[in-house]
């Protein structure tokens, strides 16, 4: 079952900020177009929600690739839940734009740790399916999104006072 609607409720109305995929930022959570490649060539683009892991993972293959989790297996609460876990905070250069406090993916075993100690206990049951490597080039448009995490969730990451402004 789908958990995108559920997601798109969650996104504070004016909120919005268009990316290219060279701005986006560990931690950010974006709506994007992507079209994956078939043979080369452009397949069918779909719309997600995703959570940015590695925003810019080259690796062996020289190619740029976004590792990201998809919105779309898993639901709000499960995400507020993970929110908590890792911890949320301002993403930089876009004011009072709030993201996950991933940790810096920059070499195989600070992801693989990362994987390890974070997410894969709870993959199966929790995040179902919804790990992604993306290719950079595919991406056909994305704009970062505030989402409206629980108020419990906020209140433990910022002050009591901006939360409730918002």
């Amino acid at each position: 079952m789908s958990n995108l609607r559920s997601h798109k409720t969650k996104i504070i109305r004016g909120k919005r900020i268009i990316l290219n995929s060279n701005q986006l930022q560990k931690g950010m959570i974006v709506e994007a177009r992507y079209a994956p490649q078939k043979d080369g060539k452009p397949g069918q683009s779909k719309n997600y929600m995703l959570l940015i892991l590695n925003p810019s993972y080259k690796g062996k293959s020289k190619v740029a690739k976004v590792h990201a989790l998809t919105l779309d297996n898993f639901t709000p609460m499960i995400l507020n839940s993970l929110a908590e876990k890792v911890g949320l905070l301002y993403i930089p250069r876009y004011e009072k734009m709030v993201g996950m406090s991933i940790p810096k993916l920059l070499m195989d075993e600070a992801s693989q740790r990362f994987y390890n100690s974070k997410l894969k206990k709870d993959m199966a049951g929790k995040y179902g399916a919804s790990y992604r490597t993306l290719f950079e080039k595919s991406f056909k448009g994305m704009e970062l999104v505030n989402y409206n995490f629980d108020k419990k969730v906020l209140y433990k990451f910022f002050p009591k006072e901006e939360v409730d402004e918002e």
